[in-house]
């Protein structure tokens, strides 16, 4: 919810800046308000991208899925997670010799890992735990793919391809992440009720731009 908040205040700041410029300076004034309604369009657009990625073919094959976590509710899934995590259930249902790494560490310090959440959720729900690899140290989505990477690789996996499961607005900063670390990414994603989808996306807005910033200085 903040981060829509900052979005509109901050764009309403601007267009009452060029309001009450335009009286004395009518083309600086215009020229506020051009870049408001400017970079609304542009958040809007990208929004629009990260909305939703298309899911993956049944047909293409995946050496691994990989199943990421998000933030825990005092030490339990969220609702969100366990959207996450029936889809997960699903593919391993439906890929009895798949493999799953579920991936998430402890980055507000409830005490438990979202991997350990996660594994134990599948396990409860008839999971094969021998199918089920834990990477608990990764703390945002761009560890989340290095470690899960390294971790199937320590356990004898191929890497090249990885299925991504999560929520359709994370697809895309997933599946970009997954690229800058030499992968190939197929998706699998989990749907999200309209206004808890609508909060995530405008915040997804910040974290590609924040990945972008981070690629292009590294």
């Amino acid at each position: 919810m903040i981060w829509l908040w900052i979005t509109v205040t901050a764009l309403a700041l601007i267009t009452v800046l060029g309001f009450l410029v335009k009286p004395r300076h009518p083309r600086l004034g215009w020229v506020v308000i051009g870049l408001a309604i400017a970079a609304a369009l542009a958040f809007i657009a990208s929004a629009s991208v990260l909305w939703s990625a298309p899911d993956s073919s049944p047909e293409q094959e995946a050496d691994y899925a990989l199943l990421l976590g998000c933030g825990l509710r005092n030490g339990q899934a969220t609702p969100e997670l366990v959207r996450r995590c029936q889809t997960a259930l699903d593919w391993m249902e439906a890929h009895p010799h798949g493999m799953l790494v579920v991936s998430g560490g402890d980055p507000t310090g409830q005490g438990v890992t979202e991997a350990a959440v996660m594994a134990a959720w599948l396990r409860n729900h008839g999971a094969n735990a021998k199918r089920i690899l834990l990477e608990d140290q990764a703390s945002d989505t761009r560890e989340n793919l290095a470690f899960s990477k390294a971790l199937a690789e320590e356990q004898g996996l191929e890497s090249d391809t990885v299925l991504i499961v999560t929520s359709e607005y994370h697809q895309t900063r997933a599946q970009f992440l997954a690229g800058a670390v030499g992968q190939t990414a197929l998706s699998l994603s989990c749907r999200t009720p309209l206004i808890p989808h609508v909060l995530a996306t405008v915040r997804e807005v910040y974290c590609m731009a924040n990945e972008l910033l981070e690629l292009a200085f590294s």
